[in-house]
């Protein structure tokens, strides 16, 4: 592939995502890759559709990212609800692995930054056990102090990975790489959440049918109760306000694009 791939946007609650499938964000990414240039790639769900509503920043950070993907059932149904259809579910799992089995086989490096230490040392040996010839050339719990980011970043900066996999909770991540994605230089930085979890065994997910049904909130919710059910309870009632609103046509900007200053799709 000589060329980026052209990611047409899909404006849904007032908000871009790249229409995408995941194969075609995987192209994208080895795209960002061979250009050598830092970019950001983010995938966003209700829950951070919430967020953005709340954090003018936040959104902002969404809006100038290179590469925005669609996170979960429910903005895929609010797709075809609206007339503006993804190509596919593309955020999550299947991109993350896709991108990591490309990685094996053309000699990326990767490093992953989150998660406990545990988590980390047995997703690294899971990936690799999995992915024979994985490069990971570096990796840091996400337990750290903010007096220690320098000195993650600098390590980021000396390991020179073409793929960066930031496994934190939001807002935690956005902020990070938007500190920092200039100067650590990364051509590839991927926010993947919980992913490290998942790569170690620790987390699972969710059987197809619950997220068919957009439950897959439920089956995390199971998973970690003390952590997740309240906000997820929150964020779920706030997400349902944002679409009945947009269904009565009162707020949310529904499908329609953002003003002419605004970033859509990726930047080249």
């Amino acid at each position: 592939m000589t060329a980026d791939v052209e990611c047409f946007p899909n404006y849904i609650l007032g908000v871009r995502f790249d229409n995408v499938t995941t194969i075609e964000a995987a192209d994208q990414i080895e795209y960002f890759i061979r250009g050598g240039r830092p970019r950001m790639i983010l995938a966003r769900n209700a829950a951070i559709r919430v967020m953005e509503d709340q954090d003018p920043w936040f959104q902002k950070v969404y809006e100038t990212s290179d590469l925005v993907t669609v996170d979960g059932m429910a903005f895929v149904y609010l797709g075809r609800l609206f007339g503006h259809p993804f190509k596919e579910m593309t955020g999550g799992p299947a991109l993350w692995y896709e991108v990591l089995r490309r990685a094996a086989n053309k000699g990326y490096g990767v490093f992953l930054l989150g998660a406990s230490e545990d988590a980390l040392q047995a997703a690294m040996t899971r990936l690799q056990r999995q992915y024979p010839g994985l490069k990971i050339v570096g990796h840091h719990n996400g337990y750290f102090k903010p007096e220690q980011e320098e000195q993650i970043v600098d390590a980021i900066q000396q390991a020179r990975p073409q793929i960066l996999m930031v496994g934190m909770s939001s807002p935690m991540k956005e902020r990070f790489l938007q500190r920092n994605l200039q100067r650590m230089g990364v051509p590839a930085c991927v926010g993947v959440g919980g992913a490290i979890d998942l790569f170690a065994g620790i987390s699972r997910l969710a059987p197809m049918w619950m997220r068919r049904l957009c439950l897959e909130w439920m089956f995390r919710a199971w998973q970690e109760p003390r952590r997740l059910v309240r906000r997820y309870v929150v964020s779920n009632a706030r997400f349902l306000l944002l679409v009945i609103k947009q269904l009565v046509g009162v707020g949310g900007h529904g499908s329609a694009k953002p003003s002419s200053g605004s970033r859509a799709g990726h930047t080249t």
